[in-house]
C-alpha cells in the first residue's frame, strides 16, 4: 500500500512543488486533478504537448504521478485527450462517471462513495470493461458494516482508495470515527496494496495543507508515526 498525494492540496501549485510536497511527507506518488484552476498544468490543452509542464514521467526517486482525476461526465474527446495525458506518464484515469466506450491500454477506475449499491454498480462497471475502481472515503464517518460491504464489492477491483479529510485535519476528527489509521488498517487486512491519495474535504484549507506538507514532521506509510495512528485507532 503506497501513500499519495492529491493536487486538491495545494491547487495552485506546480508539478514540481506538489513533488517537493509529497517527498517531505514521504508520500509516494502523486493524484492530479484535472480541469481549471489546477497549477499543475497536466490535461489542460496547449500549443504542444511539449509545453504541458511535467508531461514527463519523473526523474528517478521523484513520486510518480499515478492517477489523474477526470471531471464531471467527461466526453469521449476528454477521455481521449487526457487519456494520452495519462499514457505520457504511465498513469491511470480515475472517472466520475461511467463512459460507453474505453481506450484500449490505458488502466481506468470508476469513482465511487460509501453506499454500498453504487460500490457494487461500480464493481460492476470495472468487470465489464476491464477497468478498476476508485473507493473514495470520507474520514469522520463511521459505518462498520457499510465499510465491509464496500470491500467485499470492490476489493477484487480495487486500486486507488481516496481520503478526504486526511492529512491536517485528520487532527479534528471527532473520537470513535473512522481515521487514517482505522481505515488503513481496514485496507490492510482486506489485502489491498494499491495507492491511498490523501486528499482535503470541500472545508479544507489551503494554508493549512500548506503549513502541514512543508513545516510538519515527515509521515508517511510504514513509519513510525503512521504506525502509531493505526496502534491508537485499533485500542477501545
Amino acid at each position: 500500500m503506497q501513500l499519495a498525494l492529491s493536487s486538491a492540496a495545494l491547487p495552485d501549485a506546480s508539478i514540481g512543488m506538489l513533488r517537493r510536497a509529497a517527498q517531505r511527507r514521504d508520500l509516494k506518488a502523486l493524484e492530479l486533478e484535472l480541469g481549471v484552476g489546477h497549477g499543475h498544468g497536466i490535461g489542460m490543452p496547449s500549443e504542444s504537448d511539449s509545453a504541458v509542464g511535467g508531461t514527463a514521467p519523473s526523474a528517478e526517486g521523484a513520486p510518480p504521478v499515478q492517477w489523474l482525476l477526470a471531471g464531471k461526465k467527461p466526453s469521449i474527446t476528454d477521455v481521449l485527450y487526457w487519456g494520452r495525458q495519462a499514457a505520457l506518464l504511465d498513469a491511470g484515469l480515475l472517472l466520475r462517471d461511467t463512459i460507453p466506450e474505453t481506450p484500449l491500454g490505458l488502466p481506468l477506475a470508476l469513482v465511487h462513495g460509501t453506499d454500498p449499491e453504487a460500490a457494487q454498480r461500480a464493481a460492476a462497471w470495472a468487470r465489464m470493461h476491464d477497468a478498476k475502481t476508485c473507493w473514495t472515503v470520507e474520514l469522520g464517518r463511521r459505518d462498520e458494516e457499510q465499510f465491509a460491504d464496500v470491500l467485499d464489492a470492490t476489493v477484487p477491483t480495487l486500486a486507488h482508495v481516496r481520503l478526504l479529510r486526511a492529512g491536517p485535519e485528520t487532527q479534528s476528527a471527532v473520537p470513535g470515527t473512522a481515521g487514517t489509521g482505522a481505515v488503513l488498517k481496514e485496507l490492510a487486512l482486506s489485502g489491498y496494496s494499491g495507492t491511498v491519495a490523501l486528499t482535503p474535504s470541500a472545508e479544507g484549507s489551503v494554508a493549512t495543507w500548506r503549513e502541514w506538507l512543508f513545516e510538519g514532521r515527515g509521515w508517511g506509510c510504514g513509519t513510525a508515526a503512521q504506525k502509531k495512528a493505526v496502534r491508537n485507532e485499533a485500542t477501545p
